[in-house]
C-alpha cells in the first residue's frame, strides 16, 4: 500500500480492514498456526487519476510474503459482493486462490 501511495497516478486510498473469522466460524485457515489468533486481511480500493478504480486484497500469511489479489471491477455495484465472494472462497480453500471457482463465478483474474 506504501508503494501505491507514493505513485503520481493514485488519487486516493479508502482502506478496510478485517479478520476471516467473518467468513468462517470453523475453518482453521480463519486462524494463524497458534489456533487462537485471527488472521487479518486488508482492502485497498485505490483510485486513479484516470477514473480507473481498481481493489487489492492482502491476506496475513505467516513465514511469507502477505498474498494479494488485485481485482478490477466492471461495475461497482457488484464491488463488494465479489469481493466478499472473493475473500469467502480463499477461507474455504484454505488460502488458496482458486482460479477455476472465481471464473465460474464470474470474477476474472
Amino acid at each position: 500500500m506504501r508503494v501505491l501511495q507514493d505513485c503520481p497516478e493514485v488519487q486516493s486510498i479508502n482502506i478496510i480492514q478485517g479478520s476471516l473469522k467473518e467468513f468462517s466460524e470453523t475453518k482453521r485457515f480463519v486462524y494463524l498456526s497458534d489456533g487462537v489468533t485471527e488472521r487479518k486481511y486488508v482492502i485497498a480500493e485505490v483510485k486513479l487519476l484516470s477514473e480507473k478504480v481498481f481493489n487489492v486484497i492482502e491476506v496475513e500469511r505467516e513465514q511469507k510474503s502477505i498474498s494479494t489479489f488485485i481485482h478490477f471491477a466492471a461495475k461497482s455495484e457488484n464491488k463488494l459482493y465479489k469481493l466478499n465472494i472473493i475473500l469467502r472462497g480463499l477461507v474455504d480453500n484454505n488460502g488458496v486462490w482458486d482460479k477455476l471457482q472465481l471464473n465460474y463465478k464470474q470474477i476474472i483474474i
